[in-house]
């Protein structure tokens, strides 16, 4: 999960937060295409890794193997998801200030 965060959240974070939205702006077509499939390849792996790990631990049952999978691959996609909540807040809020509307505290 931390290679994943480091290798291919970071980045796209990073990118998303040094954009300049003044005015309104938002990245192209082609920007999102790309992080796009950065994700849909982080996901994929991720979703190979979790069935790597419960097959390593060589469980007697295969109820058990996936309910480690389900386990594994529900905690990685819920911190995923609130990487996605923390970072969409951020893009709003920046593109709320680069367009000048007024939030609650008056900025």
């Amino acid at each position: 999960l931390t290679v994943w965060t480091l290798v291919f959240y970071v980045p796209y974070a990073w990118s998303v937060y040094s954009f300049n939205y003044a005015n309104g702006q938002e990245p192209g077509p082609a920007y999102s295409i790309t992080f796009t499939m950065v994700v849909v390849i982080g996901n994929a792996i991720m979703y190979e890794v979790c069935a790597r790990v419960s097959d390593f631990v060589r469980y007697k049952f295969r109820d058990s193997r996936e309910t480690t999978y389900m386990i594994l691959y529900t905690v990685a996609c819920t911190f995923n998801v609130l990487l996605d909540f923390v970072m969409t807040y951020i893009t709003a809020y920046k593109i709320i200030k680069g367009l000048e509307f007024r939030t609650y505290f008056g900025i």
